[in-house]
């Protein structure tokens, strides 16, 4: 009788950077958008929110916004179930919490480039 070797599986780093780069836009959408209103998707290219279509503009656009972290999140569960249920997968909280991290700053590094500086 012969054996296959046993293959470790790694941690799948994608599924925590999926995962914080929907927390990070949660965070923003929800926190900045939403309950601070410090600003919308628009408003610094030139849609600020001081009319009824301007403000419909930007809320249909914060919807799309997080239309797509939710997506993302659903993404970054999806790999990490995936890999999480097939035998002798190495589960490590560090690192998940580590690539959570990586994916939340990277949502902040571009977002931040993207919508307050080019856009």
């Amino acid at each position: 009788m012969t054996t296959s070797p046993r293959k470790e599986r790694k941690f799948p780093a994608s599924a925590g950077i999926l995962l914080g780069l929907g927390l990070g836009g949660f965070f923003d959408g929800i926190v900045l958008h939403q309950i601070l209103q410090w600003h919308h998707m628009m408003t610094s290219a030139g849609y600020p929110p001081n009319s009824v279509e301007n403000l419909k503009l930007n809320t249909m656009l914060d919807g799309f916004f997080h239309a797509a972290t939710y997506i993302l999140t659903v993404l970054g569960l999806v790999v990490l179930w995936n890999t999480a249920r097939k035998p002798h997968f190495w589960w490590s909280a560090n690192l998940l919490f580590a690539t959570i991290f990586i994916g939340f700053g990277l949502f902040n590094l571009i977002e931040g480039v993207v919508n307050h500086q080019i856009l």
